[in-house]
């Protein structure tokens, strides 16, 4: 019985989103901590390097998008690997503010160019029925990378004391390579390379479908709607532990309990709602998932019993990473296989603006209410616009008039 590549190819691209963003982005955050008591470094000089690996995510993703449309997402996700492995290899060696700096861009130049080229050549290996489904498989990586690096951290802790981080970045780094070199054994960028067609196409169902031109309507629709998702959850994640602990009496102990129910929480979210959305069509998909979105902030900022608090943050990891997994397929429904990876790329850029934004806003209107309770009700008009916005793009089924931009 011949087993389509397709079901190998899917599982080790989470695989590749797990040792690139999972490893290389989401870990920082956890051994920041022991890297300031060790190294002496302030507060705003931690900031300073994470700036610089966010910065070098996003310079990462806008390059090796345009770069997989011109030479195929395997010889862009096989370098990148390489850069996030050498990136947390420098970044366990630091003694100052200097290499961590050097390793931390690397990490964010590496990571935002694996993501984005292994997201787009995941959803071009099946047919139109499953690409939200395909993509929420991808997407799950993240949400592996919190659980694994949650793990390791206390781990490392435990058996080496405050100098554990060093030997995580190592293992990670390590993992992050090995991973890479999977992918490249295992990748191939299109069905057809390899004589086969998309998983779940028929062979009656006439040709692969054509690349088509970027639309100029359909990239700054979608990137406003990616940039309001960078804007509400970057002010979730970011001021979460403050407001549970700071507005309503949480525990360190109970707020990172709640912390980790929601990073199980976001494990089956793209997978969950990619299905859905493939089976709705992508476009409503969307606009279900932002209004959940907002509806769930909203509640978690009104909240005043804990057990409200616990429900509804629960409830708004359930949708988290549905964003980006739906986006991935609909880049491919709107721009097609050659141009799928260049305009995720591009559409990253507006997510990546939301998320600078994000800290700065939340902050600003925390200090003026004096509570962060407002400012996740406020920001949860913004994924009720995307929902808004996300109703008038084009149907799915009807190619946008496009509209060719050099």
């Amino acid at each position: 019985m011949h087993i389509h590549r397709a079901y190998l190819i899917l599982p080790i691209g989470c695989l590749t989103v797990l040792g690139s963003l999972g490893f290389g982005r989401f870990s920082y955050a956890l051994f920041l901590p022991a890297m300031e008591r060790t190294l002496g470094w302030s507060t705003e000089g931690a900031g300073v390097v994470a700036s610089f690996a966010f910065g070098g995510y996003l310079l990462g993703a806008m390059i090796a998008g345009g770069f997989a449309s011109r030479f195929g997402p395997r010889r862009v996700i096989f370098p990148s690997m390489i850069l996030v492995a050498v990136g947390l290899g420098l970044t366990a060696l630091t003694r100052g503010y200097a290499l961590a700096v050097i390793g931390q861009t690397l990490t964010g130049l590496g990571t935002g160019g694996a993501n984005v080229p292994v997201m787009a050549l995941g959803v071009a290996w099946v047919g139109r029925r499953w690409r939200g489904l395909a993509s929420g498989l991808l997407v799950m990586g993240s949400g592996l990378g919190l659980v694994i690096s949650g793990a390791l951290v206390p781990a490392l802790s435990l058996t080496y004391g405050l100098g554990g981080w060093r030997y995580g970045w190592a293992l990670l780094g390590f993992g992050s390579l090995l991973l890479g070199i999977l992918g490249f054994l295992v990748f191939r960028d299109r069905p057809e390379d390899v004589g086969l067609r998309p998983l779940g196409e028929q062979e009656q169902s006439g040709g692969t479908e054509s690349s088509r031109n970027i639309s100029r309507r359909v990239v700054w629709q979608l990137g406003v709607i990616y940039f309001l998702f960078g804007l509400s959850y970057v002010a979730f994640t970011t001021f979460f532990g403050a407001y549970v602990t700071a507005d309503r009496g949480f525990s360190l102990a109970g707020a990172g309990s709640l912390w980790s129910l929601v990073g199980l929480g976001t494990l089956p979210s793209g997978i969950i709602w990619g299905f859905v959305s493939d089976r709705i069509g992508h476009r409503l998909g969307l606009a279900l998932v932002y209004l959940m979105q907002g509806g769930f902030l909203l509640l978690f900022g009104l909240a005043r019993s804990p057990g409200d608090l616990v429900w509804s943050a629960f409830a708004y990891s359930l949708v988290l990473w549905a964003v980006p997994a739906i986006m991935a397929a609909m880049s491919l429904d709107y721009f097609g296989p050659r141009l799928a990876a260049a305009a995720l790329g591009i559409l990253t850029l507006f997510f990546g603006v939301g998320q600078l934004l994000a800290p700065v806003l939340s902050g600003l209107l925390a200090q003026d209410t004096g509570s962060f309770g407002p400012v996740f009700s406020v920001l949860a008009c913004g994924p009720v616009l995307g929902g808004l916005l996300a109703v008038l793009l084009p149907w799915e089924e009807r190619r946008p008039k496009a509209l060719s931009v050099s």
